[in-house]
């Protein structure tokens, strides 16, 4: 299954969490309509409190919220944000046993073998809805 094209997601209710850095990272929450988005290069340690700050939004998104889809298309990334991103399907985990409906597209680039790896570590990780797919 194809992930729906990222850049066409609504401008409005946009919560950019870091601007663009020097490795090309996006990370965005939209609290409407419920989605998670992180896109680029993902390998300094400057990105470690964004990822803190986006796993704090995701726990309060659950409080009121019921679902949440997260979109994930990493050219790169390094342990640190494997391990961060581990903390994120934790919450998501925690979510979906509280009967929360939690999607994740795992967007990886023809070839790119090692990210699809990743993905699929995930994938055995998670028991939520978690589909690799390119873009």
């Amino acid at each position: 299954m194809e992930a729906p094209i990222i850049e066409r997601l609504p401008r409005n209710n946009v919560t950019k969490l870091i601007p663009r850095t020097k490795e090309r990272l996006i990370i965005k929450y939209l609290k409407h309509p419920n989605i998670v988005m992180a896109k680029g290069r993902s390998t300094s340690l400057e990105v470690l409190p964004v990822y803190n700050q986006l796993i704090a939004k995701v726990e309060k998104h659950f409080k009121s919220r019921w679902k949440l889809v997260c979109y994930l298309h990493f050219s790169v990334i390094n342990a640190t944000t494997t391990k961060l991103l581990f903390n994120l399907f934790k919450v998501l985990h925690r979510a979906h046993r509280d009967n929360k409906k939690v999607t994740v597209f795992w967007v990886v680039d023809e070839g790119n073998e090692d990210l699809y790896e990743i993905g699929r570590d995930f994938q055995e990780f998670t028991d939520f809805d978690f589909q690799i797919t390119q873009p």
